[in-house]
């Protein structure tokens, strides 16, 4: 059985990933307040711009079951590091002093620069006895996404694809389907914990896919197409409704669209600079988790530049005849052969 502290701490991780859907480039996180090693209350982020995990713990407790003495012996468990800065919300430090915790224990330290470190001082200062990095591995693997954004000042890029047994990801030309039932809805799961998606022209144009997540509860993401010369045709699925569909585009011209508001042109040039401009746009518009779904080529422009955390592989047992092989993670510049191994998982379905 764990130790008390890291079984209240993983209780703060499960209540974390409730918010995954709805934070945006926020971090998720999850708070318990505890007393004699009964949790008094629970609270985590559960939207963007709204009240942290710890405010929400505060506001959840039973304040009957505290004295004014035994509020000094009350424990507050965090999964993140608690805020010191002022943003859309006051700084949670501030809080915990107000509320006279004596204790507080921290799964994984919020890489953001402002805090980084910094919530763990003021607490300290202010008597608190503070223990940090408790179960840290699974805490920093569940602050990931905002540490990227708040580091790199990009998204937390994640590269999916489906390929057969023998690396072809779909056949020359034509819509392949890889996948089965299970993984489609796995698939808008992981749609659903994003804020975009992203595929390039061809996809579009031979897949014709809908980008949204009808197989999982939850939001669908912004979607986001590259078409240079806006050579797409209007009737594919993702021009004929009204969400928010992102088209990267040199073209001035609009597409001929009657009665649809929800799409939006990003005018860049398609250079060597093209995803850099797209990633520099995406951080300043708060997204913070991008899904790569393709193709090929959009896949292998994002390895080469090195602009990618994660790929999850979707791996059939089924062979195809030839096609399109599928991407290889063959180098990164910021990361190690084995790190960029690291963060590869596969799906086998069959």
């Amino acid at each position: 059985m764990l130790p008390k502290n890291e079984l209240f701490i993983r209780r703060t991780y499960d209540l974390s990933r409730l918010g995954v859907q709805n934070v945006r480039s926020n971090p998720t996180v999850g708070s318990i307040i505890v007393k004699n090693n009964l949790i008094l209350s629970e609270g985590y982020y559960k939207k963007y711009g709204g009240k942290h995990a710890e405010v929400n713990a505060f506001e959840n407790i039973h304040r009957s079951q505290l004295t004014d003495n035994d509020k000094l012996n009350v424990t507050l468990y965090v999964s993140l590091e608690p805020c010191c800065i002022v943003g859309k919300t006051p700084a949670c430090t501030d809080l915990i002093k107000q509320n006279s915790v004596t204790n507080v224990v921290i799964g994984s330290i919020d890489k953001t620069p402002k805090v980084d470190g910094n919530g763990v001082t003021i607490l300290k200062n202010a008597g608190i006895k503070t223990l940090t990095n408790i179960e840290q591995i699974d805490g920093d693997q569940i602050a990931k996404t905002r540490n990227v954004f708040a580091i790199k000042q990009r998204p937390y890029i994640t590269l999916k694809w489906a390929e057969s047994a023998n690396g072809f990801i779909t056949s020359f030309g034509e819509q392949t389907i890889i996948s089965n039932a299970f993984s489609k809805r796995l698939v808008h799961k992981w749609r659903s914990e994003h804020d975009a998606i992203l595929i390039g022209t061809e996809t579009a144009r031979i897949d014709n896919p809908q980008l949204n997540n009808r197989h999982y509860f939850g939001p669908s993401p912004i979607r986001i197409v590259f078409d240079r010369t806006l050579k797409l045709p209007t009737s594919l699925h993702i021009f004929n409704d009204n969400h928010p569909t992102w088209v990267i585009t040199e073209s001035n011209k609009e597409y001929d669209i009657q009665h649809n508001e929800a799409i939006t042109y990003i005018r860049f040039k398609f250079d060597v600079a093209l995803l850099q401009n797209l990633t520099d746009y995406l951080y300043q518009k708060d997204i913070g988790r991008l899904f790569v779904e393709g193709g090929a080529k959009t896949h292998d422009a994002f390895i080469e530049a090195g602009l990618f955390d994660e790929v999850r592989i979707i791996k059939s047992n089924h062979m195809l005849k030839g096609g399109i092989k599928a991407p290889e993670i063959h180098h990164s510049p910021d990361l190690t052969i084995k790190m960029a191994n690291d963060k590869v998982s596969f799906f086998y379905i069959s």
